[in-house]
């Protein structure tokens, strides 16, 4: 499956895609912040790496939203959880 460039709601998916960058960036910002805090950071060690994987699947999201080609876009994201939960709800 391959999105239409044409299609009228491409501005609205794209704009979409760019807000989860923003987003992305905006939360590893946030966890580049408590991670000065060594001593936040030994007892959240947890929680700081689960905001680097938020930020991580919103730019995988934004890619395949944009992308040519979803199938090559899911194929190509680096977090593989991510990437086997897209698979099996488009294989669905």
């Amino acid at each position: 499956m391959q999105h239409d460039p044409n299609c009228p709601e491409r501005a609205t998916i794209n704009g979409a895609a760019e807000i989860l960058r923003t987003l992305s960036h905006e939360i590893e910002l946030v966890g580049a912040a408590l991670c000065e805090d060594p001593e936040l950071m030994g007892r959240h060690m947890t929680a700081l790496q689960s905001i680097d994987l938020i930020a991580q699947k919103q730019r995988a999201l934004a890619d395949v939203f944009v992308a040519t080609s979803p199938s090559t876009a899911i194929a190509d994201i680096p977090v593989e959880v991510l990437r086997d939960e897209l698979r099996a709800r488009f294989a669905a």
